[in-house]
């Protein structure tokens, strides 16, 4: 399924992919800072996809949770165009 959230996104965010890259170098989860770092809108849906290593994804967690209230409320106040 290479791809296949590319698909589904309304709109690129890649602000946060870059923050998950960049988190997963520092705590040293080299497949985070590697991996494609996909991140997006579909709908009122934030999609992020992370690497598979446990590392990455707690990490990757850690680093998306607070931007997410964030991205909650630019959805909010602007429309998402398909």
């Amino acid at each position: 399924l290479v791809g296949s959230e590319m698909c589904i996104r309304d709109r690129n965010v890649p602000g946060v992919a870059q923050a998950v890259r960049s988190s997963g170098q520092a705590c040293g989860a080299v497949d985070a800072c590697t991996s494609r770092g996909v991140c997006g809108v579909s709908g009122s849906t934030v999609v992020v996809n992370l690497a598979a290593s446990r590392q990455a994804i707690r990490d990757g967690v850690s680093t998306i949770a607070p931007l997410v209230q964030h991205l909650i409320g630019e959805l909010n106040t602007y429309s998402v165009q398909a």
